[in-house]
Parts: C-alpha cells; sequence; structure tokens
C-alpha cells in the first residue's frame, strides 16, 4: 500500500475577473481628470479664451449702449460677465472631456476591472470638478474687481445668485455632454443645435408673417418651453440673470431644478448604454 503523500502545495485556481479588486472610484476619477487635462491643447485653451473674451466684449457693448455710450467701471457688470464665461465653458468643456474618445474608440476604458459606465460617469464627473474650479476662480475674480473698482457701496448679488451661477453652467455641461457619450463629437451637436435653431427661428419668423397660428405656436413654446418657469432658456440663463439687473419675475429656480434633475437622469441612463462599435 503506498502511503507516500506529494509534498508540492495544490496549484490554485485561477480567480475569476469578477472578483479581482477594482480600484476605489477616486483612483478612477484622478485617473479621468489626469487624462482629460492631458487632452486639453493649446488650441482647445485658445479657442476658450476668446470665447471668453467675445462674451465679455458683447455684455460691456451692451451695457455701455443701454447707458447712451457711457463708460465707467461702475457700469461693468462684472458677476453677470463671470457667470456668462462659466455658461460658455459650460458649453465647450464636454468637447476637451470626449476629445480623441468617440464611442468606438474607448478600449482605454476596460484597461481596469470597471464597468464602462462607471467610466463614463466618473469622466463626466471630472469635467464637472474642472468647471466647479473655473466657475470658483470666476468669481473671487469677480468679487476682487467688486471691491477694488466699485464705490465701497455697492451691494454684491444675492447668495441665490452665485448658487443659480453654479448649477447653471453645470447644467450646460450635462446636457452636451450626452453629445460626448452618444456620438463621435460633443461640440459637433452643439453646433448642429445651434444652427438648425437658427434656421428653424428664421423659418418661424417667415411663417409667422404669414400665418396666425404659426406666429401663436411659437410664442408659446418661446414662452413655456424656452423662457418659462420650467423653461430649458430659464435654467440655463438663471446665473447671469440672478446677477445682473433682470426682474425677479424673470429668474425661475424652479426651472434650474427641474432640468438639472433631467440632466443628471439622462447622462446616468445613457452611461454604457451605446455599443463599443457604435457610430454617432
Amino acid at each position: 500500500m503506498n502511503t507516500s503523500f506529494s509534498s508540492a502545495p495544490a496549484a490554485r485556481e485561477p480567480a475569476p475577473a469578477e472578483a479581482l479588486a477594482r480600484p476605489a472610484d477616486a483612483r478612477i476619477l484622478l485617473l479621468q481628470l489626469e487624462s482629460i487635462l492631458g487632452r486639453i491643447g493649446l488650441l482647445t485653451v485658445a479657442v476658450a479664451l476668446a470665447a471668453m473674451v467675445l462674451v465679455a466684449f458683447l455684455i460691456a457693448i451692451n451695457v455701455i449702449t443701454e447707458n447712451e455710450g457711457a463708460i465707467g467701471w461702475a457700469l461693468l457688470p462684472f458677476f453677470t460677465i463671470a457667470h456668462a464665461i462659466a455658461l460658455t465653458i459650460g458649453l465647450l468643456l464636454p468637447g476637451a472631456v470626449w476629445a480623441g474618445l468617440p464611442p468606438d474608440r474607448r478600449a482605454v476604458f476596460h484597461a481596469h476591472p470597471v464597468d464602462r459606465s462607471r467610466h463614463e460617469l466618473l469622466r463626466i464627473a471630472a469635467g464637472v470638478g474642472l468647471l466647479l474650479a473655473s466657475i470658483v476662480v470666476l468669481d473671487v475674480i469677480a468679487l476682487l474687481l467688486h471691491f477694488r473698482l466699485l464705490p465701497p457701496a455697492t451691494p454684491l448679488p444675492p447668495l441665490r445668485s452665485f448658487v443659480l451661477g453654479i448649477v447653471s453652467p453645470v447644467i450646460a455641461y450635462l446636457l452636451v455632454s450626452l453629445g460626448g457619450l452618444l456620438t463621435r463629437s460633443a461640440l459637433g451637436n452643439l453646433m448642429r443645435v445651434g444652427v438648425y435653431g437658427l434656421l428653424g427661428s428664421m423659418a418661424v419668423s417667415i411663417l409667422g408673417q404669414r400665418y396666425a397660428w404659426v406666429a401663436s405656436l411659437a410664442k408659446w413654446v418661446q414662452d413655456t418651453v424656452v423662457d418659462g418657469p420650467w423653461g430649458l432658456g430659464s435654467a440655463l440663463l438663471a446665473g447671469v440673470r440672478s446677477s445682473g439687473v433682470a426682474s425677479p419675475d424673470s429668474i425661475f429656480p424652479r426651472a434650474v431644478g427641474f432640468w438639472l434633475g433631467v440632466a443628471i437622469l439622462a447622462v446616468w441612463r445613457a452611461a454604457g448604454r451605446l455599443p463599443r462599435n457604435g457610430r454617432g
């Protein structure tokens, strides 16, 4: 009878992929943030700065026109300019976040044992972090200019203005990010929406001169869907309007809450839904 036993240890079965240690969300978030910063080139920065300067210039020209050509630091709405620039960054930032990463070129997301949807959501969250940092910098600059250049008695905008000035750009960023999640170009889709909107408004204006029902429908859409208490325009422009001289009746915080919820839900549902070979 052979009673000898092998002294060699039994080989361990390889652990299934699900049992592998998954990196923490904070680690993936930092990796995505580094990736975004690495993709922001000089051209992107130049375009963003040009857009910011253009927004500030247009607002300044509008203020000078309203004051019949008067020029002075006391007339410049620093917080309106800051929040308008923040909204511009929110619209443009998804282009940098998803640059070079269309849906069918995200194999890099599978370098870690992490669901693709988790990768995409954390990449969007990293972009939100950059956006919030930009807003803080803009508000600090506006505060410094306010205290440095304006009379001491000049009041600051209400706290609600700073809150809306943060949330409105985030809504814009999340909605444009849907284009980055599902198609090849976030900014391309934003430009298409702008062009189609311009062409549509021109067509409605022409048709409205001939057909009364077209003019009535356009007014209803403008007052309800765009600028009403639940309108997307009200949500996007809430930060800009609340920091200027707009009437309180034109500021609808409920629109901000509604569209923020819609944007978060849409991004959450869209993340990871498109096949890897999807085409936009």
